[in-house]
């Protein structure tokens, strides 16, 4: 090679140019421009251009590796970036970048991360909470973010999507977020979540925001009830407790728990019971209405007035 400057002890400067390799028990194979600091020993850069392992303030980078690319920097220990350009690791022990362009791995006190690829990935915790953003994973996409307390949290495609909370994930699709623990957003776009335990399987545009609850499609739908579902359709919403919404449009449990909705336009009226618009049964001997029995003609339509705490028919029921 040519204009290249090795200092370090036990030190190997393989080829290539302008090269300066200080740290002790380090490499650099080949490429141009790539450095190594004095405080950074057994490291290696492989190759590319103008990558850089260094040590900045109280993080040392000894222990690291970059294979290649150009313009990576790593600053903290045991770290790797393999390929790609402008992707940096800075104070995150034993973090992985695989490749893509300007991910950052940053101020991961748990250490552990892995960015796999994609463009502009970002994992980063807060030096003032050990702990946080460890064990994170970015498998690829773009703009995708784990921050704060999100230890142990993954994003495995997609774009545009956050996670601020640990053991959590977001599978694929865009501008998803997720602010509550043990949760997840398997796919859509513009889906949140912020409880606990909870999850979103698809759709757009759906909410949920209490603990154990869970959306399975559709679109626009809200549930800020505990324990809540809703299956599919659009614009439903579940804000009482242990209630589900199995279809349609436009309906709501207004609140009231233990409540099951198939249909459009439903609001519910009572807990405890199933509401929707119209009912089709066959062969049914009796019927609770004002807590009466009333036997069911066939071809007859019935409609009852609602009591508490028992069930009723909130729209008529026909009788096939």
């Amino acid at each position: 090679g040519c204009c290249n400057v090795s200092s370090g002890i036990f030190s190997f400067l393989g080829g290539g140019q302008s090269h300066l390799l200080c740290g002790n028990s380090s490499l650099i194979g080949s490429g141009s421009a790539n450095y190594i600091d004095s405080t950074s020993g057994c490291s290696s850069v492989v190759g590319g251009f103008q990558n850089v392992i260094i040590s900045t303030g109280t993080f040392v980078g000894t222990n690291s590796v970059i294979g290649g690319g150009e313009c990576n920097t790593i600053d903290s220990s045991g770290d790797g970036i393999f390929s790609g350009g402008q992707n940096l690791i800075h104070g995150a022990t034993s973090s992985v970048i695989g490749g893509g362009l300007q991910n950052v791995i940053c101020n991961c006190q748990g250490g552990n991360n892995f960015i796999g690829g994609g463009t502009l990935n970002n994992i980063t915790g807060s030096m003032t909470a050990a702990g946080t953003a460890g064990s994170a994973t970015i498998a690829g996409g773009c703009n995708n973010i784990i921050c704060d307390s999100g230890e142990a949290s993954s994003i495995l495609g997609g774009c545009f999507n956050i996670i601020a909370n640990a053991c959590s994930v977001i599978g694929g699709g865009a501008q998803h977020g997720i602010t509550g623990n043990f949760s997840g957003i398997f796919g859509g776009c513009h889906n949140t979540v912020s409880g606990g335990n909870a999850s979103i399987l698809g759709g757009g545009c759906n909410c949920v925001s209490k603990n154990g609850s869970s959306i399975v499609g559709g679109a626009a739908n809200t549930v800020s009830g505990y324990y809540s579902s809703i299956l599919s359709g659009n614009h439903n919403t579940a804000s009482g407790n242990c209630s589900v919404i199995l279809n349609g449009c436009c309906n709501t449990d207004s609140g009231y728990s233990w409540v099951g909705i198939s249909g459009c336009c439903v609001s519910g009226v009572v807990a405890c019971a199933f509401h929707s618009n119209f009912f089709v049964s066959q062969d049914t001997p009796v019927a609770i209405c004002n807590a009466q029995y009333l036997t069911l003609a066939n071809g007859t339509v019935y409609t009852c007035t609602p009591i508490t705490g028992r069930a009723y028919l909130a729209r008529p029921l026909f009788v096939k």
